[in-house]
């Protein structure tokens, strides 16, 4: 029997999978929550976060404070919104444990938004299976009374139908909605590690007894 993939293409199952799906998962996570999910899945395609740069950046910061004082230095920034927020934070108070405490609170801040945007998509996980079903139901209910020719054409229609709308929702939870809430995880974690490693080395440099010109630094010997 040779395989046909027109057999596998039902818009109408497609719609009802994906259009539930979508309905079902606003409804339950809500307009913000949708918006996460969004912004999670889009974050997927940028570039992972860059320690070189980041680090780059927060050396050169360091130099200049070290050469100009806290209060004259005016160095660029990083390009990652949480080093941006510690270096902010480290210049505006010249504490490197306010510094610190930025720098905790912008990782959690990251780290709450890839949770809700990984669970608006295992939300759009668990809905699918259940929508394929709806699509099944549907199918099935237009099976009405008329003659035996028609009844069998209506038949291998709805059960056609019916096969499709289940395949298409679990397939679409396992193969795309759970897969991009792991990806989201993923690239959570490693980006946290990567900014983990970078906090760590700023503290460790403001740690070094060193001779800072300007106005005290508290942290800093």
């Amino acid at each position: 029997m040779s395989f046909e993939p027109s057999l596998f293409v039902d818009p109408a199952a497609l719609a009802i999978v994906l259009a539930g799906t979508a309905l079902g998962t606003l409804a339950r996570c809500g307009w913000r929550g949708m918006g996460a999910g969004l912004a999670g899945a889009f974050g997927l395609a940028r570039r992972d976060f860059d320690p070189a740069a980041n680090r780059a950046a927060l050396a050169r910061a360091l130099q200049m404070v070290r050469e100009r004082g806290v209060l004259g230095a005016d160095p660029a920034l990083p390009p990652d919104r949480t080093m941006r927020a510690m270096l902010e934070r480290f210049l505006r108070s010249r504490s490197r444990e306010a510094a610190l405490e930025e720098a905790d609170a912008v990782r959690a801040a990251h780290q709450t938004q890839a949770e809700r945007a990984a669970g608006v998509f295992d939300t759009a996980g668990e809905l699918a299976p259940v929508f394929g079903l709806v699509g099944t139901l549907i199918a099935i209910a237009q099976l009405a009374p008329g003659s035996a020719e028609s009844m069998v054409g209506l038949a291998m229609g709805a059960v056609a139908q019916a096969v499709i709308s289940t395949l298409y929702g679990v397939t679409s939870a396992h193969l795309v909605w759970y897969p991009l809430a792991r990806a989201i995880e993923r690239r959570e974690a490693a980006d946290a590690a990567a900014r983990a490693g970078i906090v760590r080395w700023f503290a460790q440099e403001l740690a070094r007894p060193r001779s800072v010109r300007g106005s005290p630094v508290r942290g800093v010997a």
